[in-house]
């Protein structure tokens, strides 16, 4: 146990030396969250001073923008600590030491929560200092939506890590493009009732999706909807199961072709 919690450390700690040798990879850990706030933030400013034309309000547009950054900033972080062993041909060497599968999942995990966690402390300082914004004037009626998708985070990152075993480094592009993809599946700016009958049903099997119904029904009567709170944890504890189980498995694939980034079997 104690050998199992060291791997852990080591492969956090390796994050830590890059992070604090690197300025570039702090300011940008801050920069795409911050700056997506501001440009969101100016928008939404310019809607609600103009509500009475538009119908938007600050608190469920940049409230809506900002949850979603957490998790978006959080599943890409996930897949760019695993890619920069790839980048670095450092994930063979990886794989030979006494690394476990499971404990690389953690270390992983871990990294992607800390680097988002500093980039997302920028953009809501920034929101409150300069639009005088805050999601905690919510209550704690917020903290649920945080769980369910930083949990989201994690199993759409390591999903992501997966697409990138079984498709080698190209694979990589599956991620910058996944944050764009999920938007208007999970009702970020909008009620699930706006999609098309088909899709609203895929929009309903996703986790997401109840944090950010939920958001708007909490923003518009102070009610926080536990049922979807619930369906919404349960899923994306679902969903996590799934993405362990299919991410050890594809390892275990790429072990057996020889080649762990080759781009076909």
């Amino acid at each position: 146990m104690i050998g199992t919690f060291q791997r852990i450390y080591a492969t956090i700690l390796r994050q830590v030396y890059l992070t604090r040798r690197s300025p570039p990879r702090l300011i940008g850990y801050c920069f795409w969250p911050t700056m997506d706030m501001v440009v969101w933030g100016f928008l939404n400013q310019y809607l609600y001073q103009n509500k009475a034309i538009v119908g938007f309000s600050m608190s469920l547009l940049l409230g809506t923008r900002l949850l979603y950054s957490l998790s978006e900033r959080s599943h890409v972080h996930i897949m760019w600590c695993f890619l920069e062993d790839v980048w670095a041909r450092n994930f063979g060497n990886m794989l030979i030491s006494p690394l476990r599968p499971i404990e690389l999942i953690i270390g992983v995990i871990v990294n992607g929560l800390l680097s988002a966690a500093i980039g997302m402390s920028c953009a809501y300082l920034a929101a409150y200092f300069i639009f005088d914004y805050t999601l905690f004037k919510l209550g704690v009626s917020v903290l649920p939506m945080f769980v369910i998708l930083i949990i989201n985070s994690w199993w759409i990152g390591l999903t992501l890590i997966t697409l990138i075993l079984r498709y080698g480094p190209s694979g990589e592009h599956f991620g910058w493009m996944a944050g764009f993809v999920i938007v208007p599946l999970i009702a970020v700016f909008y009620p699930v009732s706006a999609l098309p009958g088909s899709l609203q049903y895929i929009s309903w099997s996703l986790p997401p999706t109840y944090v950010f119904e939920s958001l708007r029904e909490l923003i518009a009567s102070q009610t926080l909807n536990m049922h979807y709170m619930t369906v919404g944890f349960v899923l994306s504890l679902a969903f996590l199961a799934a993405s362990i189980v299919n991410f050890l498995y594809q390892l275990k694939k790429a072990r057996q072709r020889g080649g762990l980034f080759s781009s076909s079997e």
